[in-house]
């Protein structure tokens, strides 16, 4: 999408949105997340495009680049074509592959927030998994891997994480954490404790490290007494984090490192959605799907050209066969 229309990508310095004019340095911060930055200008982002194409420099057309996060794209030549206004935010990949995926499985399978039992005890996927045994879904809406989370399961898909964000886990979490919350505060509580134990030990060997070698400059050192005392002053331990029980927002919750550019991105939904009606009208799942129905298609590897050729061929066979079919 930024190749195709002259936009920067999301680690862009000076221009990381394509919708607004925050930079990178403030991506979260909270004027960011309530979409207080001024709207990128479309005539603008356009004299811009034009403007790198005059530069007949590389180094020039870098420095432009780097300042203004807009390059040369053939749509800025379409006198009616507002590039920041027809670049969409796609809600399926933003939402879904992205928010809803980072939630369920960076901070919550990964970081094992959610528990897979064990013979002797039952923990919090587990119970995730004996609700999915009993859920119920009309037959339109899709179905959930029974293990969810686990290995087992697989990568879900943006249709499974739609009806896991929108039905089945608004249900069932919230039970999840009133049934282990005293477990989790008491876990907790005896991994701060060995963390603070560690913790001390660390610094008291770092400070014996450090007494003994405060001759030592930083040219005298050999490359492994570097290397040990990179090491030194490693930290021991992992701090522990808490399990999602909390209800201040993410970043407070789990540190400005677990946001991700669709945290940012998602509040220009609102006004794409004011634009072009429900997100049924121009989310992704339709070209996800074709994207999907022609990898399926034996291409004989064919190239130079003929790849093409023999995809559609194939694809307006199955076409005129299902409408023969139909008819």
């Amino acid at each position: 999408m930024c190749k195709v229309c002259g936009f920067a990508d999301h680690g862009h310095n000076a221009a990381p949105c394509t919708k607004c004019t925050v930079p990178l340095s403030e991506m979260f911060s909270e004027k960011s997340l309530r979409n207080e930055y001024p709207a990128r200008s479309g005539e603008e982002h356009q004299r811009r495009c034009f403007r790198w194409k005059s530069l007949d420099n590389a180094a020039d057309r870098d420095e432009f680049f780097t300042a203004f996060g807009s390059r040369w794209t053939e749509f800025a030549r379409l006198p009616y074509f507002d590039l920041v206004r027809y670049t969409l935010i796609d809600p399926m990949h933003n939402i879904l592959q992205g928010i809803a995926k980072n939630q369920w499985y960076a901070q919550w399978i990964k970081t094992k927030a959610l528990r897979a039992s064990t013979p002797k005890q039952g923990r919090e996927l587990g119970m995730v998994h004996k609700f999915l045994e009993t859920f119920e879904s009309p037959l339109w809406a899709g179905r959930l891997p029974l293990r969810m989370g686990e290995p087992a399961g697989g990568s879900l898909t943006a249709d499974e994480y739609k009806l896991a964000s929108t039905v089945a886990l608004p249900m069932i979490i919230p039970v999840v954490w009133d049934a282990f919350l005293d477990a989790s505060k008491k876990e907790f509580s005896k991994e701060m404790k060995a963390y603070r134990v560690a913790l001390k030990q660390h610094k008291q060997e770092l400070l014996a490290w450090q007494s003994q070698h405060d001759g030592d400059t930083a040219g005298e050192q050999s490359p492994q007494k570097k290397a040990r005392l990179e090491a030194a002053q490693r930290p021991a331990a992992t701090k522990p984090s808490r399990t999602a029980t909390s209800k201040k927002r993410k970043a407070e919750l789990y540190g400005e490192g677990a946001m991700k550019p669709n945290h940012h991105w998602v509040v220009h939904l609102p006004d794409q959605i004011r634009d072009y009606a429900a997100v049924y009208n121009f989310w992704l799942f339709l070209v996800e799907r074709l994207n999907k129905t022609l990898k399926n298609y034996n291409n004989n590897h064919h190239g130079g050209g003929e790849l093409e050729v023999t995809l559609m061929r194939t694809f307006y066979r199955e076409c005129r066969t299902r409408t023969m079919v139909r008819e």
